[in-house]
C-alpha cells in the first residue's frame, strides 16, 4: 500500500481532535478548542512515525508519551486524578477507534491499515479533505446541540480584570453558594487559588465567614472587575467580589464558582 503522507497527518489529527472532543464531553470539562487543535497537530505529527520502522515496546511507550503531551496541552494544569481520568479516556477512545480500523481492515485491506498506534485509509487526498471538512462541520452541529441539552450549558467564560491583567477563567453557576460581603450584602463568587495573580497580597479584603458539610472557617475576599460570557452573550460586566478557594475545587477542572446572585440581580436591572 502507498501511503500518503499529508493524508496520513490530516486523519490522525482530525481523529485526535475528536477525541479530545469526546473526553471533554464525558468529563464535562472546558471545550477549549484552540488548544484541542493544536494538541490534534502533535498527534497528526507523531502518527508520521509510521514511516519510521519503529520496535513495538518503544513505540508503545511513545504512543504513551504522546498522549500524556497531548492531555497536558488541551486540558492545561489539573490534579492528577484529573489528569489520570482524561488520560485514561482519551487513550481508550484511541483503543476502541484502532480496533475499528482494525476490523476494517479485515474486509478491505487495501483502503484501511492500521499498526496498532497509527491509523491509515487510503483515498485520494481531495476527497479526504473533503470527508474531513463534511465531518468537522458535522461534529461541530452535534457538538452545539450537545451544549444546548447538556449541563454543559451552565458553562460560563468568565473574565477577571485585576491589576491591569485580565484572567479567562471557565466555571459555572452553584446554587449551593450563597456567600454574601457581610456588609453590603453583594454575593462572592469563589475561584480557585493561584489563578490571579497577587490576589492574596490585596490590602482591602473582606472577610467572610462561610459554613459547610466540612465545617465553618473564613475566606477573605477581594473586588474585581467581573465580565461574565455565556457563549458569546455579555451577561454581566461591573465589579464583584471573588474570594479564592483550594477545599472548593478538588477534582475539579473548573475555575470559578459564580454566585446565583450575580446572574439573577442582572436579570432584574
Amino acid at each position: 500500500m502507498i501511503i500518503y503522507a499529508d493524508i496520513l497527518f490530516l486523519l490522525n489529527a482530525f481523529m485526535d481532535y475528536v477525541h479530545l472532543l469526546i473526553c471533554a464531553i464525558v468529563l464535562k470539562s472546558p471545550l477549549r478548542r484552540k488548544r484541542f487543535l493544536l494538541a490534534s497537530l502533535l498527534g497528526g505529527a507523531y502518527a508520521l512515525s509510521l514511516l519510521v520502522a519503529i520496535p513495538v515496546v518503544p513505540a508503545l511507550l511513545c504512543k504513551i508519551a504522546a498522549c500524556v503531551l497531548m492531555i497536558l496541552i488541551a486540558f492545561g494544569k489539573m490534579n492528577v486524578r484529573l489528569f489520570i481520568w482524561h488520560s485514561l479516556i482519551f487513550l481508550l477512545l484511541n483503543v476502541f477507534t484502532g480496533g475499528a480500523i482494525l476490523l476494517l481492515q479485515q474486509f478491505d485491506s487495501r483502503h484501511f491499515y492500521s499498526n496498532g498506534a497509527v491509523a491509515y485509509i487510503h483515498i485520494k487526498p481531495l476527497y479526504f479533505i473533503i470527508a474531513l471538512g463534511f465531518c468537522y462541520f458535522v461534529m461541530n452541529i452535534g457538538s452545539r446541540i450537545l451544549h444546548k441539552k447538556r449541563t454543559r450549558a451552565s458553562i460560563y467564560r468568565v473574565l477577571i480584570a485585576y491589576k491591569r491583567k485580565t484572567y479567562t477563567l471557565y466555571g459555572f453557576v452553584d446554587t449551593g453558594n450563597a456567600l454574601n460581603e457581610p456588609f453590603s450584602a453583594q454575593p462572592v463568587s469563589l475561584i480557585k487559588a493561584g489563578i490571579v495573580a497577587d490576589l492574596e497580597d490585596e490590602p482591602l479584603k473582606r472577610v467572610i465567614p462561610y459554613s459547610s458539610l466540612a465545617g465553618d472557617g473564613i475566606l477573605f475576599a477581594v473586588k474585581v472587575q467581573m465580565t461574565v460570557y455565556e457563549g458569546k452573550k455579555e451577561l454581566f460586566r461591573r465589579q464583584a467580589y471573588v474570594a479564592q478557594s483550594r477545599e472548593a475545587f478538588k477534582d475539579m477542572q473548573y475555575d470559578i464558582i459564580l454566585n446565583p446572585k450575580l446572574l439573577s440581580e442582572t436579570e432584574c436591572l
